[in-house]
Formats: structure tokens, C-alpha cells, sequence
């Protein structure tokens, strides 16, 4: 007689339920159905099972969990497949299994909160095999055994980030959600570095100067003699551009016709993770995307100009870029992207790699310039352009 018992698993967390109590119970049960919401869960345990124990189970968060779990199957010695729990096709619910489960083997409904220990090491497999490691995957373990102590300031970073984030979604993302979202595909290279970069607070502004006798004075900005910190140059200082730069990115953003969310640290550190909703508070995906697009670009951009003027310009007072300057940049840099991510959709020439048609039309659409013109498949059309543009000469501009 088979039993069926439940695992359920939430972001690679497993909450163990009946499973582990069917496998401690000296039942002499042939074989147990195990029902699970994790498709990952049962690729890991069946046909990606071999490669994770020779490469030691890299990537995977609850690995030792996972090493107990498997213990305990081979020495218990009896069948177990694994099927995926779908509970409105299912005829079987989790509620009704985990009762029969334990009906079956006489539990009460409440398990004890006991210490997890693990087999004996004759059913665990320790360390990865030396055959099938590289030299990435080794260099991977290595990392994963040393412990590398939180750096102030990053961590100050991520809180900052956080709480940003917060303001705008209404949750508070962990430190692992965040730094996945650098790695957000909308943004190129560049810009994931500059965001690393300033998340751990490496680029040498600031306090950084404090440290060195005789260059204090670098320190602080020439303009504004205040503190010249990152979220000074890219949300307050007067000699960075970011005020026409932000009202810029505001302008773009109007033709949207969705609210203005004011850019602050926090924010433009957590761009990857803001979310747009609409009057009826649905998500819309193609505004958030558009959103994360125009706020992670001028940043980076506002940063370029800081530099530019702060080390190719030696901070010369008269060299400053005027508002007529910046917005001539930054629109041809808005153009640049979208002329980009038209290019990208060309499936023949990147193959698998190519962008979705789909996804740049709901992110650039409600933006186009003459956009009622533009017919049939408008990514191919390289004169498309974003609705704003120069300002037409006169007084009255």
C-alpha cells in the first residue's frame, strides 16, 4: 500500500509537512507518492540529482536540507516518485493527504518542532568529485566557504535601497532579492557595474578623501561646499545636471500619463525592482520596464557628467553644462536606447538572444513621436523616435 505525503516548497524554502514524518515512522510501506508544488524540486531529486552531488550542490540554497532529505530516502529503501501537486486538478488536496498520510501511520495532527540531525554519513555524499569539477565551479566552492564580513557602508547601501523600494511597491526586499535585481537584463554592462559599484560605495567621492592628509578638500563639492556623496551628485548638486536631467526624464514620462515617482537613492539603486500600477492597481509591466530604463540611464548619465566636469574639466566654474546642452544629450542618448532594443528584436540575426517585439512595444509605444502614423511592424523603421525632442527656438520655448 502506497502512502502519499505532501512537500511544499516556497522560493527554494521548504516547508516540511508530512514527508519527513512518513520517512522517520518505521512503516513497511513499498512505496511513498510524494506530491510537491516545486517542479525545481523534483528535477533536483530525480534527473539533476547526480550533477548537483559531484559538484557538491553549488547554487542551491537549502542544500543541507536537501542532504537530509536524501539521506533519509536511501535508508528507508523503498520507492518514491514524485509528481507535481496542481491543487485545482488535483483529486486529492494537501489538507486530505497529509490526513491520510498520518491516519496511515497514526500521528496526531500537531508534529513536535524537533532538531533536525543528520544520518550517518554512509548515506550523505561529502564534498564534489574532483572529476567532474572546473575551474569555475571550484573557484565557486571556494567562495562559498569563506566568510567575508559585511562592509558598513554596503550594508547602509542596501537598507537605503530597501526602504526606497518600499516607498514605491509597498514591501521590503532582502539583501539577495536586491543584489539579483543588478543583474536585471535591462540594464546594459555599464550600468550594472556603476550600480555595484555605488551599492557597495567604491567610487572615491565623499568621505572617501577624509582618510587622506592634504586632500580633504576633494571631499566636498566646489559648487554646492557640502559633502559631495553619491546621492549628492545625483539627486541634489547644482554642477551635475541632474535637475535638468531629472526634469527631463520627468517631461518623457508625462506622455506616459501615469504619476512621476521622484527619484532618490533608494530608488534609483532598487530601479530593477519598481513597480508601475495603474488606476485600478494592476502591475504594468511595459511602464515599470520603461520606468527602469529612463531612470537607470540618467543616472548613469548624470554620473558621466559629474566626471567629466570634475576631472577632464578640473571643475572649472565656466565649464558647466547648460540646460540646452543636456537636453540635446540626453535625448539622443533616450534614442539611442530605444534605436537599440528596435535592433535587438531581429530574430534571424541574434537568434535566441533576440529581444521580444512584444516587450519593446509595450515599453516604447505610448512614448513614439507620431506613433498614429507608424504601421505594421514599427521596430524595423529606424526613424522612429521617443515624443520629445529639441525645443523649438524662440523666447517663449
Amino acid at each position: 500500500m502506497g502512502i502519499i505525503a505532501i512537500l511544499s516548497a516556497n522560493c527554494c524554502k521548504f516547508s516540511w509537512e508530512v514527508f519527513p514524518d512518513v520517512l522517520d515512522q518505521n512503516v513497511n510501506a513499498q512505496r511513498i507518492k510524494v506530491r510537491t508544488n516545486s517542479k525545481r524540486l523534483i528535477t533536483l531529486l530525480t534527473s539533476g540529482l547526480q550533477k548537483l552531488e559531484d559538484q557538491d550542490w553549488l547554487g542551491v540554497g537549502p542544500k543541507n536540507e536537501l542532504r537530509i532529505l536524501l539521506a533519509k530516502i536511501r535508508q528507508k529503501k523503498v520507492f518514491l516518485s514524485f509528481q507535481p501537486f496542481e491543487p485545482t486538478n488535483s483529486g486529492v488536496g494537501p489538507n486530505s493527504a497529509k490526513t491520510l498520510a498520518r491516519t496511515a501511520l497514526g500521528m496526531v495532527s500537531d508534529r513536535s518542532d524537533t532538531p533536525i540531525v543528520y544520518p550517518r554519513n554512509a548515506h550523505t555524499v561529502q564534498g564534489g568529485r574532483l572529476s567532474r569539477m572546473t575551474q569555475s565551479t571550484m573557484y565557486k566552492a571556494i567562495v562559498s566557504i569563506k566568510k567575508v564580513k559585511p562592509r558598513r557602508s554596503t550594508t547602509i547601501n542596501l537598507d537605503i535601497t530597501r526602504h526606497g523600494i518600499k516607498s514605491v511597491n509597498g514591501d521590503l526586499p532582502d539583501d539577495e532579492v536586491i543584489w539579483q535585481s543588478l543583474k536585471n537584463k535591462v540594464f546594459p554592462q555599464r550600468i550594472r557595474a556603476f550600480m555595484w559599484r555605488a551599492m557597495h560605495d567604491a567610487y572615491k567621492c565623499g568621505k572617501w578623501w577624509e582618510a587622506i592628509e592634504g586632500y580633504e578638500h576633494r571631499g566636498r563639492c566646489h559648487v554646492c561646499d557640502t559633502e559631495e556623496s553619491l546621492d549628492h551628485v545625483l539627486t541634489e548638486c547644482k554642477a551635475s545636471g541632474q535637475d535638468t536631467i531629472w526634469k527631463l526624464a520627468e517631461e518623457l514620462w508625462d506622455i506616459r500619463a501615469l504619476p512621476w515617482v521622484k527619484p532618490s537613492l533608494g530608488i534609483l539603486l532598487g530601479s530593477g525592482l519598481i513597480k508601475i500600477k495603474g488606476t485600478d492597481g494592476m502591475n504594468l509591466p511595459g511602464a515599470s520596464r520603461l520606468y527602469t530604463i529612463i531612470v537607470s540611464e540618467s543616472m548613469y548619465m548624470i554620473w558621466q557628467v559629474r566626471c567629466k566636469w570634475r576631472i577632464r574639466q578640473e571643475a572649472d566654474p565656466q565649464k558647466i553644462s547648460t540646460g540646452d546642452q543636456l537636453r540635446r544629450t540626453w535625448v539622443k542618448m533616450i534614442n539611442r536606447r530605444l534605436q537599440l532594443e528596435m535592433l535587438m528584436t531581429n530574430v534571424s540575426r541574434f537568434g535566441s538572444k533576440a529581444l521580444d517585439s512584444r516587450v519593446v512595444e509595450r515599453t516604447w509605444w505610448a512614448i513614439l513621436q507620431d506613433r498614429d502614423q507608424l504601421q505594421g511592424n514599427w521596430t524595423r523603421n529606424t526613424g522612429v523616435l521617443v515624443g520629445i525632442g529639441a525645443r523649438p527656438p524662440g523666447r517663449n520655448r
